[in-house]
Parts: structure tokens; sequence; C-alpha cells
């Protein structure tokens, strides 16, 4: 697949895919943040603020420039199951200019945080858009996020499967945490 070079947007798609543990929760989030009477930029700067405190339990992302609806995204075969997918369509008054790599937690986490903190009147508005799973079309492709990135987690010194930050003991396989 070819990759296009990034160039400067100020329309940005963040795509979040998170279990379905999290995701309903999330999502119901987004949407009343939506529906609440703040202002178009306001509601922007809320719903960055769910999203990038949301990271450290997101499963896969994309940042790709908006092009138009975004309608379903692909998921790797292992990760077609009932999870939710979350795209906050970021309507910018400046450009973003770098791209960021989506497997990597912290600088998605940083992405979202570093537009929550623009001055006044950068940010337009956001769209909460909420996209199936796709097996194929021109679709964007969400990457895995390596665990090890993901903001407020660790692994687990005996699975290596990753878990808060701040528990002594691996939920996964029991083990008691040595950091």
């Amino acid at each position: 697949m070819n990759v296009l070079p990034w160039q400067p947007t100020r329309d940005v798609d963040v795509i979040l895919r998170f279990g379905s543990d999290f995701g309903p929760a999330l999502q119901s989030s987004i949407q009343n943040t939506a529906a609440s009477h703040l202002s178009p930029e306001d509601s922007a700067r809320e719903s960055l603020r769910v999203l990038s405190r949301a990271v450290g339990v997101a499963t896969h992302a994309a940042v790709t420039a908006a092009h138009g609806p975004l309608t379903g995204v692909r998921v790797p075969r292992e990760a077609m199951d009932d999870g939710v997918v979350i795209a906050l369509r970021l309507h910018l008054n400046v450009p973003m200019t770098q791209p960021i790599d989506p497997s990597d937690g912290r600088q998605v986490a940083g992405l979202l945080q570093a537009i929550q903190g623009l001055a006044p009147g950068s940010i337009a508005s956001a769209e909460g858009i909420f996209p199936g799973v796709v097996t194929e079309g021109a679709v964007p492709v969400l990457a895995v996020i390596n665990p090890q990135t993901l903001p407020g987690q660790k692994l687990c010194d005996y699975c290596r499967n990753p878990m808060p930050a701040y528990e002594v003991q691996c939920p996964t396989c029991g083990a008691r945490s040595q950091t």
C-alpha cells in the first residue's frame, strides 16, 4: 500500500477503537457533550479531554486528514469483535503540520492534549462520529497501539499484558507487580 506524504490540513480525523468494556461509556460521553449547550469550541475541547484521558485503554488508532464522510474503518482481523470505534473530526483554524505515529499511545494522547491546549479561537468545531468496522473499501486503517506506549499503563512483569500503572496485581494472570 502506498502511503501519501502528510499534507498540512485544518480538518483532522482522530479515530480510536476501544473494547466493549470502556467503549459504550465513552461513546455516551461524546454524544452527551455534543448534545450539551456548550459553544462549538468548548464542546470540541470537552470531547478532546474525554478522548485524551481514554487513550490509555484504546486498542487501535488512526490520525488522518479528513476527506468526505467517515462511514467505516478497517481493523486487523483479530479485532473484529464488539469493540466501539470513536472518531473525532476536528475542524481547526490553524493547520496541523506534522503527522504522528498512531501506534504510539503517548503521541496520540499528546496530540489530543496539544489541540485541546490551543489558543482560544483555534478550534472551529468537532464532530463525534461512530463509524462501523468494514472489511474492504477506501477507509482509514486503524493501527494497533503498542501496549508499551499507552499512557497510564504498564506491562505485567509475568504475562506482559498491559494493566493500569496503579495496580499491584495483574488482572489477567494474577501475578504481583514488581514495579
